[in-house]
């Protein structure tokens, strides 16, 4: 481990907050979904926004304001990269908002004391293909749910390393609160009928000497020529 690790560490968590949120005059900006809260000032008076979320466990945020008088200011709410579709209800209603081109869903409105925004992300497990050009991943694929990648490890997989995954592979999702302080773990079977169980990538080397995988071969996986330019992965289609 490099000196400066443990300080790095240590940083980022102390200003999570600043990462999470941005602010200007009559804008607040949510970059990160932690629960908890925070009181910002505006000129048109001082307001809390409370976070109720699983995330990333469970694709669920609720905002709720807290002000003493209706306040106006835009409330700009950032859209992950991997989120393909998601709901937004204001107050209960569907509000059927789509992101801007900046990548928020942006609700500009006189926010009112109770107020809630609820934001519902779909968390499906996806099957991810490397570049064609990244040759020890050939032919195989990663798992990801929600912003997740998983991968697999030797405790949870007795046997060899080398499995495979059926050409329609299929995994439950089963959230395990005493395992490695608590993660959501993927549970399938390989081609051969053979149970496998896949924990988060941060999660793995953490339980003693054992082998891990990240990419796997699965049947009928093959290297494609329609990459767009700098790309390293994306998502095989659903099936």
């Amino acid at each position: 481990i490099k000196p400066n690790c443990p300080p790095n560490l240590s940083r980022t968590l102390l200003q999570a907050g600043r990462y999470a949120y941005a602010r200007t005059d009559r804008d607040l900006y949510v970059n990160l979904f932690i629960g908890g809260a925070c009181r910002v000032s505006f000129p048109a008076g001082e307001i809390a926004l409370r976070v109720r979320t699983d995330y990333p466990w469970d694709g669920k945020v609720v905002f709720t304001i807290e002000c003493a008088a209706p306040t106006r200011f835009a409330l700009h709410v950032r859209k992950p990269g991997w989120c393909e579709a998601a709901e937004l209800a204001l107050n209960g209603e569907n509000t059927g908002a789509r992101p801007s081109d900046g990548g928020y869903w942006v609700f500009d409105r006189t926010w009112k004391q109770g107020d809630t925004l609820s934001l519902t992300m779909p968390m499906p497990v996806k099957r991810m293909q490397s570049h064609p050009n990244i040759a020890s991943c050939r032919g195989k694929i990663a798992l990801q749910r929600g912003p997740l990648a998983y991968g697999f490890e030797g405790i949870d997989n007795p046997g060899e390393a080398r499995f495979r995954l059926g050409a329609t592979p299929t995994f439950e999702v089963e959230h395990r609160p005493g395992l490695l302080g608590g993660v959501s773990v993927l549970r399938g079977t390989a081609a051969n009928g053979r149970p496998i169980q896949a924990i988060p990538f941060y999660a793995l080397a953490n339980r003693g000497r054992s082998w891990q995988e990240v990419w796997v071969e699965q049947e009928g996986v093959k290297p494609s020529d329609d990459w767009w330019l700098g790309a390293l992965y994306r998502p095989l289609p659903s099936r």
